[in-house]
């Protein structure tokens, strides 16, 4: 039982995040997706059995071809599976790996766990054009006779989460950060703000003192300095400030 139990716990693993659907930043942004699906037609089988230390496996390769429906034409259509099952008849447990693959979409990858020949598992995969990704959990009910019930995302009886992910933050990047350097003497200077006039005679600048500010032990009105300020929290404050001729 080792061997199950330690790719048992690998896929479970990934089943822990299955329940909320997680999209990588990718002009359409994040959709909730579903699908449902049949594929029962075997246009390539191939299956044996053998004797482990907790009793009988069946291994089973093969292509299924079938059709999904949707609300998303994206993921509606002619489909066709590739399943690796290994399955324990006697533990009545096991795992699948394989592939999805839509009329519109490339591969979509599956894993699952096999418990009583109900596969429990998440699918991510690309579809055509690379318009966006389908990610989500993926339950299939599943024997030597193809995949039935099969679900992509969607409710029913295993409720589940898919998403579509498109591109995003197309626009140029608004930077909100303001950064201000002052070389002159201090004006003023409290435990609230300090006030440095530059060595151009220009107006003095006036930065807020916050929690990463640094100690302003040892300065006093009338040094020269050097004063680097940051917005905080929508705050100009000082996160530098000394002496000049310092390093």
């Amino acid at each position: 039982m080792r061997k199950l139990l330690v790719i048992g716990l690998a896929v479970a693993g990934l089943l822990g995040a299955a329940g909320v659907a997680v999209a990588h930043l990718t002009s359409d942004g994040v959709a909730p997706a579903a699908a449902t699906f049949n594929a029962t037609r075997a246009e390539h089988f191939s299956s044996r059995t053998c004797t482990g230390p907790d009793g009988q496996y069946q291994l089973l390769d093969a292509v299924f071809s079938g059709s999904a429906a949707s609300g998303d034409a994206r993921l509606a259509g002619d489909l066709r599976v590739r399943i690796h099952s290994v399955y324990n008849t006697t533990e009545k447990s096991g795992w699948a790996t394989g592939w999805l693959k839509l009329r519109d979409s490339g591969a979509i990858r599956f894993d699952a766990v096999n418990t009583n020949g109900k596969l429990t598992g998440f699918a991510r995969g690309r579809l055509a054009e690379h318009v966006a990704d389908v990610l989500g959990a993926f339950t299939a009910d599943f024997s030597s006779a193809g995949l039935a019930n099969g679900q992509l995302g969607g409710g029913g009886s295993a409720p589940n989460v898919a998403v579509l992910a498109g591109r995003i933050c197309t626009g140029p990047t608004v930077r909100t950060s303001v950064r201000l350097t002052v070389k002159g003497t201090i004006s003023s200077i409290s435990s609230a703000a300090v006030s440095v006039a530059p060595e151009d005679g220009s107006p003095a600048q006036t930065c807020s003192v916050g929690p990463r500010s640094p100690s302003l032990s040892g300065f006093a009105t009338g040094q020269k300095v050097e004063m680097r300020c940051e917005t905080v929290g929508g705050t100009l404050t000082v996160v530098r400030l000394k002496k000049r001729g310092e390093t």
